[in-house]
């Protein structure tokens, strides 16, 4: 009798990965949703969370800072807590894990990431599901010859633009004047103390070094500074051009398999002095030497390079004042006059200060702020 067997190609249900197994995603009664690794791999971010902005119905990623290393925040199950925070449970290859390990994970060793988002995922992992799990799940080796992949990818972030809503510089001069002849000017004649604003409040009202000035020479100075306009934005960010590379190797025999991968990030961020370079080692071996018996041996490795400024270039690009020269003429760096002298000038607190003065460029590109792990 000759048999000859005919190939039939059939649908297989996708799987879920829950707690210690997997099951067919039909079965599961919860909310439940997965995102293979295809969506996330070769994929412009530093991290793979940034890579899940948009991948799942539900999951809100946010990225808090713009710094590239740093890790987003996800939201699932609620935006607030009275004694308790709102983050979800992370489970990688069945051990729980925090947000801020993302940025050492390498997103194209992830084979697929699972996002239990309703009450039912803490009858599996307890309390600390309240906010919901994601489940990541890693490449592991298949049987077969030995399969080499490489990828690359170029991004480019493009450096943000001035706000065509905020005022130029003898807009904001012109408001400060109102605001003089409205509130202050009145008080100051009288000897009453009043909050000042802007340069043109520290002018009138004689502070600092403008004590000794005199009606003609504050008129003078104010138009001298109108003809100021200086963008920080443009002179704090850049555009940014980031890389990513990416080579596996993997294989084995229908007993014994093996994935071998490397990786290495260079991230620019969109602030000027902000750079994060990540190089990742992973492997893993999975053994069946028989029936009854598996077993896995895994590793990651992981070393991260970030520097950034040591203060907050965002805030005072947008509220830093337009008049305000970055130099001096002889291209020394020129003190900002209101940035943190305002405070100290209307008593509210006195900041720290260095003797020369606060200068944005000068604490971007004299001083840093680096982490090695």
């Amino acid at each position: 009798i000759n048999v000859t067997m005919e190939n039939a190609t059939q649908m297989v249900d996708e799987v879920v990965v829950v707690a210690y197994g997997v099951k067919k995603k039909g079965t599961i009664a919860g909310s439940v949703s997965v995102v293979k690794g295809d969506k996330i791999e070769n994929t412009p971010t530093a991290s793979f969370d940034q890579a899940l902005q948009g991948k799942s119905a539900g999951l809100t990623v946010l990225q808090n800072t713009g710094e590239p290393s740093a890790a987003a925040s996800f939201q699932i199950r609620g935006t607030n807590s009275i004694n308790a925070g709102t983050a979800p449970l992370f489970i990688m290859d069945g051990v729980a894990i925090s947000a801020d390990d993302f940025s050492s994970i390498n997103p194209n060793d992830i084979e697929n990431v699972t996002i239990l988002k309703d009450a039912a995922a803490a009858a599996i992992y307890g309390s600390r599901a309240a906010g919901g799990v994601i489940v990541v799940t890693t490449k592991t080796g298949k049987s077969g010859k030995m399969a080499v992949n490489y990828s690359m990818n170029v991004s480019m972030v493009m450096k943000p633009g001035r706000d065509p809503e905020l005022m130029n510089s003898r807009e904001k001069l012109e408001w400060e004047q109102e605001l003089w002849d409205e509130f202050a000017a009145e008080g100051y004649a009288g000897g009453d103390r009043y909050p000042v604003v802007g340069i043109v409040g520290m002018i009138r009202s004689g502070k600092e070094e403008f004590r000794d000035m005199s009606v003609t020479e504050q008129e003078a100075y104010i138009q001298e500074l109108a003809s100021v306009n200086t963008d920080w934005i443009d002179l704090l960010f850049r555009t940014a051009v980031s890389t990513n590379h990416y080579l596996s190797f993997s294989g084995g025999s229908e007993k014994n398999t093996y994935y071998v991968s490397f990786g290495y990030s260079k991230d620019n961020g969109a602030v000027k002095k902000t750079d994060y370079d990540r190089y990742n080692l992973s492997g893993k071996i999975d053994a069946n030497p028989n029936k009854h018996l598996h077993f896995q041996l895994g590793f990651d490795m992981a070393m991260q390079n970030s520097t950034g400024p040591s203060t907050d270039p965002f805030s005072y690009a947008y509220f830093a004042n337009p008049y305000e020269r970055p130099f001096n003429e002889d291209g020394s760096y020129r003190a900002d006059y209101t940035y943190y002298k305002l405070p100290k000038v209307n008593g509210s607190y006195d900041p720290t200060i260095p003797p020369n003065g606060f200068n944005m460029l000068r604490e971007m590109n004299e001083t840093e702020s680096k982490t090695d792990n």
